[in-house]
């Protein structure tokens, strides 16, 4: 599509992009990646730069020092990991329900399950597209504004709270609903401190959101889902 040295420049800035949590559309229009989404090459290295990048260097530091052993990761790493392939997993799933005769409704089923895979990972930590965003039912659009709430992994560059944080929040609201006096996960307990930081961070990152939205909403003519998707 492009000649070789344009072709080189675009393969350096979206790999190290994609690997960054960036996300930046250098084709103009927003565009973004719309022309490769029958492309599985493109689409599936970009989804594994940007999921490798969202889990953060100190899991890649862990898995390096234990040799990749799981039994041996630290409680963090398997958090993080366990999380972001359930989100993954379960995105695809669900992007793959709700637009198959939607959004994707011009694509193979192969291409269906990979733009499926690109809209659950994309969200949460870069920012590329491989459709037009605007034709996502809304329950499509809902998720992925939740998607981006949550973010990477700590240590990556990607926003959000993080997925250890929406893990233990989760661990902790169980415990409470067991009425367990700690939450215990992987054979280990989580202290008491560790899901109060956790309840901060969460309320501290939604207050901000509501209140960026509300202050936007009264200088700028958008609707409230729009306002909320730019947050």
């Amino acid at each position: 599509d492009y000649p070789w040295g344009k072709a080189i420049y675009y393969g350096i800035f979206h790999s190290v992009s994609a690997f960054c949590n960036a996300g930046f559309d250098v084709f103009g229009k927003g565009t973004s990646l719309a022309p490769y989404t029958t492309d599985p090459t493109v689409m599936l290295t970009i989804c594994a730069l940007i999921f490798i990048g969202g889990l953060g260097f100190l899991v890649w530091s862990d898995m390096v020092e234990t040799n990749f052993c799981a039994t041996h990761f630290r409680l963090h790493t398997k958090l993080a990991l366990f999380t972001s392939v359930f989100l993954v997993v379960g995105g695809t799933v669900f992007f793959l329900l709700t637009e198959s005769r939607h959004a994707f409704s011009h694509l193979h089923f192969g291409e269906k399950v990979i733009a499926s895979l690109f809209q659950a990972i994309t969200p949460r930590t870069a920012g590329f597209a491989a459709i037009d965003l605007n034709t996502l039912k809304e329950s499509s659009y809902l998720v992925t504004i939740i998607f981006m709430f949550i973010g990477g992994s700590p240590g990556s560059t990607a926003g959000g709270i993080k997925t250890v944080t929406l893990a233990v929040l989760f661990l902790g609201a169980v415990a409470k609903i067991k009425q367990t006096e700690y939450p215990v996960v992987f054979k280990k307990r989580l202290g008491s401190e560790i899901v109060e930081q956790a309840s901060a961070v969460g309320v501290l990152y939604l207050m901000a959101v509501i209140t960026a939205t509300v202050v936007i909403s009264q200088v700028e003519p958008f609707s409230l889902q729009q306002i909320l998707f730019e947050v």
